[in-house]
């Protein structure tokens, strides 16, 4: 993975498999040693919010515990039907521009 010069980091789980989320600890420690955090923004994406409630391993409540353990963002979308893409690229682009700065 490539992610020297990265502004923002998206960390996708699959809210119907619970690995998928036991993943993204490897993922945030690989970032806390590749990359200056000072100016990443990471945000935390629970995929597929449009399965059935009793498909779910991980409920939005869940998600949004973790994401607030490690002090990220949270949201939930859907890849199938696009509910929330829009809204958290636009969400997150206001927050970055409003809270880092480039070096320099």
């Amino acid at each position: 993975m490539y992610y020297q010069d990265a502004n923002v980091v998206f960390l996708i789980f699959d809210v119907g498999v619970k690995q998928s989320l036991d993943r993204v600890e490897y993922w945030l420690g690989e970032l806390k040693e590749q990359v200056d955090e000072k100016n990443l923004k990471i945000v935390l994406l629970g995929n597929k919010s449009d399965i059935d409630a009793d498909k779910r391993q991980i409920s939005y409540a869940m998600g949004e515990q973790y994401a607030k353990e490690h002090n990220l963002p949270y949201y939930e979308t859907s890849a199938l039907t696009g509910a929330g893409v829009v809204e958290v690229f636009h969400q997150t682009a206001e927050d970055y521009a409003l809270n880092y700065q480039q070096p320099g």
